[in-house]
C-alpha cells in the first residue's frame, strides 16, 4: 500500500499512531487478563516478555521508538503512551498484588518498586532491539527474567536498595 492510501482510512497522522496505540493497549490488556489467571506468575510473565520483546518482528520495536520520539513532541500522543504506561503498570500491580497475598511471590516484594523497574527495563529492551541490529532479545530477556525471578521470589529486595545514589554504591 503506498502511504498516501492510508489517509483513506485515517484523518491525520496523530490518527493513524492513536490507533497503533489503541492496537497495542487492546493487545496489553489481554495480556494482563490472562496473567491474571495464570497458576505460575515468573512462567506468565516469561511469555508476555517473550511475546513482546523477542517473538515480535524487530520493526514493530522500531515503530514504539517512532511513537516514543513523537510523544516527545506532541502532548496529545505522550497523553497516550502515558494512559499504556499507567496501565501496564497497574496490571503488573494488581497481578503481583495478588499473588502476594497467595504466597506465590515472597511476602516482602516491594510491588510499585518492581512496576518500575520492569517497565524500565522493557523500555530498555524494546530501544535496544530497534537501534542493534545484531541485539539478541532472547538472551537479554533471559538475563531480565533471572532477575524479575529473583526479586519475586524474595532473593534480592529492591527495598534494600539506596534511594539515595549519593550514600554511595
Amino acid at each position: 500500500m503506498v502511504p498516501g492510501n492510508l489517509y483513506r482510512y485515517f484523518p491525520s497522522k496523530d490518527a493513524m499512531i492513536a490507533g497503533l496505540i489503541e492496537r497495542d493497549r487492546a493487545a496489553i490488556a489481554a495480556d494482563f487478563a490472562a496473567l491474571s489467571d495464570a497458576t505460575n506468575l515468573i512462567s506468565a510473565f516469561e511469555q508476555i516478555g517473550r511475546k513482546h520483546l523477542v517473538e515480535q518482528p524487530r520493526e514493530k520495536a522500531v515503530l514504539a521508538l517512532q511513537i516514543w520520539a513523537e510523544a516527545a513532541r506532541n502532548p496529545d500522543i505522550a497523553a497516550l503512551c502515558a494512559t499504556i504506561h499507567r496501565e501496564v503498570r497497574n496490571g503488573i500491580i494488581t497481578v503481583c498484588q495478588k499473588s502476594k497475598r497467595s504466597g506465590d511471590i515472597h511476602p516482602d516484594v516491594d510491588v510499585d518498586a518492581l512496576a518500575s523497574l520492569i517497565l524500565t527495563l522493557s523500555d530498555g529492551l524494546i530501544r535496544r532491539r530497534a537501534i542493534d541490529r545484531d541485539f539478541d532479545s532472547g538472551r537479554e530477556v533471559d538475563t531480565v527474567m533471572c532477575l524479575i525471578g529473583a526479586l519475586l521470589n524474595g532473593a534480592v529486595a529492591l527495598s534494600s536498595c539506596p534511594s539515595d545514589l549519593t550514600t554511595g554504591i
